[in-house]
């Protein structure tokens, strides 16, 4: 759906997938564009991986069990994966734009 690169080399790398499935089903693909850089990665890295690392986190959130507030902010994060919505226009609390 989206991502986002935070700092210079060596950031951060967000990504936002419509599901998992859509997430896993890439990351198995052979032909995908990330898969010549994991080969080469797994070759380069196959006696001394101290040099540099990886850091991955996948988290599974149910569609409309989540939220992002941004003031002054160009898009970023969440909002460019989605439709932002002016708070403005939003309920009053978390609890209540969650429905919780």
């Amino acid at each position: 759906m989206g991502y986002q690169v935070f700092g210079a080399v060596g950031g951060v790398l967000v990504q936002y997938w419509r599901s998992f499935e859509a997430l896993e089903e890439y990351a198995k693909n052979p032909d995908a564009r990330h898969a010549p850089v994991w080969r080469v990665w797994n070759q380069l890295a196959a006696d001394d991986r101290s040099g540099s690392g990886i850091w991955h986190e996948t988290f599974k959130v149910a569609a409309g069990g989540y939220e992002a507030a941004y003031q002054n902010m160009p898009l970023t994060g969440l909002q460019k994966a989605g439709t932002p919505v002016a708070m403005t226009e939003a309920r009053a609390t978390a609890r209540q734009r969650l429905g919780s």
